[in-house]
């Protein structure tokens, strides 16, 4: 069977390290951690717009190229390729974000 595996959010665990990375950065880290609950569609932590597209423009390839694998994911990954699977990573770095997509994925 080929199965198709999303790196980000599946494999890694994208989402929490950039929270964190954006709570490291706060400029208020106990307001920030209040409102880490309001998450869902504007930028965190006060941030304008240009400070929120600067931290992704400074930030996010160099959070994509430090992501580890989840708990336990390399363990069964490698079963299913025992067992005879073919994997299929996938991924989509198509953002303004990110230098070099394919290299930053590759790594």
């Amino acid at each position: 069977m080929i199965i198709g595996i999303d790196i980000d959010n599946v494999i890694t665990d994208f989402d929490n390290n950039v929270i964190n990375e954006f709570i490291k950065q706060s400029k208020d880290i106990t307001a920030a951690k209040k409102r880490i609950a309001d998450l869902i569609e504007k930028c965190l932590f006060d941030w304008s717009s240009e400070e929120f597209s600067k931290f992704l423009n400074d930030n996010l390839e160099e959070i994509a190229k430090r992501l580890k694998p989840r708990r336990n994911c390399k363990k069964y990954m490698d079963k299913l390729l025992s067992d005879g699977h073919k994997l299929i990573l996938i991924s989509h770095r198509a953002y303004s974000h990110y230098k070099n997509p394919l290299q930053t994925t590759v790594d």
